[in-house]
């Protein structure tokens, strides 16, 4: 069967001709059978197949509706080395939390924060992600903090459930220095971990609450006392 008539009489064959075509087929038909296949037996026959590749199977993972066949491609050790697979699976709503908690214990920091603002990911696998990023940062020096902190402008902080001893004095540091952005100090007082010291520390800073952005974040946070929010609305 050529590529012009597969394309045309694909979905006209039954299951049985479907499937022993997806494990036959040559390389160049395969990208039309994916795009015209939602059965999970014919993808189960496709992954038998020896012509396909990662490009082929991470358009099976964009197509699968159930947890069946991604389960498989993540057993299949050629696969699941491959990066850019791993992260397909996460961002699948259908695979297994067990695939996915399995693909995070390896997940580099900047995967992780990718993870954690995806919110097509599962709430579980976000959380997951989130506990991957406070186990790497526990990893990394003062210096290695603060480097991740300011580059991000604070938006890495924003990620986190709770501050560690070492997050807060980094953060202390950066602020003391006051050599920081507008954009870094509205995300510290917008993230949920900031402690009640922090914000006090950003609400005693007359240059800061002079700037009209940081003083409408300053009173939108629930951590800043109403005596201080009233200081600043006479300003």
């Amino acid at each position: 069967m050529d590529i012009k008539t597969l394309s045309s009489s694909w979905a006209k064959l039954n299951i049985d001709k479907r499937q022993y075509f997806a494990r036959k087929a040559p390389k160049e038909a395969l990208t039309i059978i994916i795009s015209q296949e939602n059965n999970d037996l014919v993808f189960e026959n496709l992954l038998l197949n020896e012509k396909m590749g990662s490009a082929e199977i991470i358009r099976v993972i964009d197509r699968a509706r159930t947890s069946r066949i991604l389960e498989q491609i993540s057993k299949n050790s050629r696969w699941f080395t491959n990066h850019v697979i791993k992260r397909r699976l996460l961002e699948n709503p259908h695979t297994p939390v067990k695939v996915s908690f399995r693909i995070l214990e390896f997940l580099p920091l900047p995967e992780a924060i990718k993870i954690i603002q995806n919110t097509n990911v599962s709430r579980d696998v976000r959380n997951r992600a989130k506990a991957r990023l406070r186990t790497l940062l526990n990893r990394l020096s003062d210096g290695e903090v603060k480097a991740l902190f300011l580059n991000s402008e604070g938006e890495v902080i924003k990620k986190l459930p709770v501050l560690s001893g070492k997050d807060k004095k980094v953060i202390m540091d950066l602020l003391n220095s006051q050599r920081i952005s507008r954009r870094f100090i509205i995300n510290l007082l917008r993230a949920p971990a900031t402690t009640a010291d922090i914000v006090q520390t950003i609400s005693k800073n007359r240059n800061w609450t002079r700037d009209k952005y940081i003083r409408s974040a300053l009173l939108s946070c629930s951590k800043v006392p109403q005596s201080t929010k009233n200081k600043l609305k006479n300003y």
